[in-house]
């Protein structure tokens, strides 16, 4: 996770607050808890505010909002908004795993296109989650679905203070899941990741379980995760540790608050480019036929009842020399197929993440470290995985 400069401070004053950064010249800096505080006078006006760097993210003065949001929508149309954005990235296409068809609602819409959650949907929301390192290998939107004791918070919903929000929970296999969220602040899409009540090392920014990604020792990362666990939640074992549905709402609602200010226009399922959509889909279609034509001319065995693959060892016989007969392997390869199939799937996207990286650091956005992490222990972990499923059915061949 990129480091909070003076400089970050500066820009968050000038765009809160207003005038210019020379006009803002920090006073002091201290450790405040878990907290840095620095503060800052305005040179022109005198007017002195503190700013708080809290886990990586800045809030103004004692109790101040961390976000604000100038515009009050509805859970459809943020739907709708998350619709669009997810339509328009680079791994849209990669997953699909309905048929999404234009009429369709925004909320249909997602579920129809395998919605990942949102963690890549625009380098802002990137940028937002990037505080707390976790993964997304596991992902869960729906109330009914959420892991862990999200339920109320999960899904879309509307805080007391009005502003609306999907909430979504994430997780590796190896992590407690964690809650995030997405909104509308009125000009774009942002990610938030509540902090109280909210299952996640508030000491090493990391998920429960992945502390051991930003310290060398296994032993002394497992140990801090305990540590922290039992601070926050009361508990011996971080495995232990249960989320606080309320306190997390409460966090979002005092958090992100409504301040009158610019808005830009909204995008909704209407403004998707169905076209191109047509084209991903008609693309897919014409992959399965070619899949299920190549199955079927691999099956071909004695038995009516087995499908097996019948392979030709050696090439094309000698004139005078008798044809090598074929050897049968008794073993039906269509799961060995899938495998691969599907790695190769993962192949491509990871060449897209792995070219939204690189020009995230030609061009300084923050959260590349997080994301490249997210990349080695989730896209290339599901690789490995595929490809030693389908060499080890190989190897027991028969």
């Amino acid at each position: 996770m990129r480091e909070v400069t003076t400089e970050d401070c500066v820009s968050a004053l000038v765009k809160a607050k207003g005038g210019s950064p020379s006009d803002w010249k920090r006073r002091s800096k201290k450790k405040q808890g878990d907290d840095i505080v620095r503060t800052f006078e305005n040179v022109k006006t005198g007017e002195t505010v503190d700013v708080v760097e809290k886990f990586g993210q800045i809030v103004f003065g004692p109790g101040a909002a961390l976000r604000t949001f100038s515009v009050k929508v509805s859970k459809e149309e943020l739907a709708g908004i998350i619709a669009y954005h997810w339509s328009k990235t680079d791994y849209f296409g990669h997953y699909f795993g309905g048929e999404p068809k234009k009429g369709m609602s925004a909320v249909r819409f997602i579920d129809e296109t395998s919605f990942d959650g949102g963690k890549g949907l625009t380098p802002q929301v990137s940028g937002d989650l990037s505080v707390v390192q976790f993964d997304t290998e596991n992902v869960e939107w729906h109330k009914k679905d959420a892991y862990g004791d999200f339920g109320e918070v999960a899904g879309f919903n509307t805080t007391p203070g009005g502003l609306t929000y999907l909430g979504v929970t994430a997780g590796g296999d190896w992590e407690s899941p964690l809650l995030f969220i997405l909104y509308w602040d009125g000009i774009q899409l942002r990610g938030y990741v509540p902090t109280d009540g909210n299952t996640w090392n508030t000491d090493t920014k990391t998920a429960y379980g992945s502390a051991q990604e930003v310290m060398d020792d296994e032993d002394k990362a497992e140990d801090a995760e305990n540590k922290n666990a039992k601070k926050r939640f009361g508990v011996d074992d971080y495995r232990n540790a249960e989320p606080d549905a309320k306190k997390i709402l409460a966090d979002i609602d005092a958090n992100i608050k409504f301040v009158m200010g610019d808005s830009a226009p909204l995008k909704g399922v209407n403004d998707i480019d169905w076209n191109a959509i047509e084209e991903i889909v008609k693309e897919e279609e014409a992959n399965e036929k070619e899949f299920q034509k190549n199955q079927a001319a691999r099956k071909s065995c004695d038995d009516p009842a087995c499908s097996c693959r019948v392979i030709t060892v050696g090439s094309a016989p000698a004139p005078a020399r008798p044809a090598p007969q074929p050897v049968v392997i008794s073993v039906n390869p269509d799961d060995i197929v899938k495998e691969l199939v599907e790695a190769q799937q993962f192949l491509k996207g990871l060449d897209i993440a792995v070219g939204e990286l690189r020009q995230d650091v030609l061009s300084n956005q923050p959260g590349v470290k997080s994301r490249a992490v997210g990349l080695r222990d989730g896209v290339l972990k599901q690789i490995v995985a595929k490809l030693v499923k389908a060499t080890l059915a190989i190897e027991h061949m028969a």
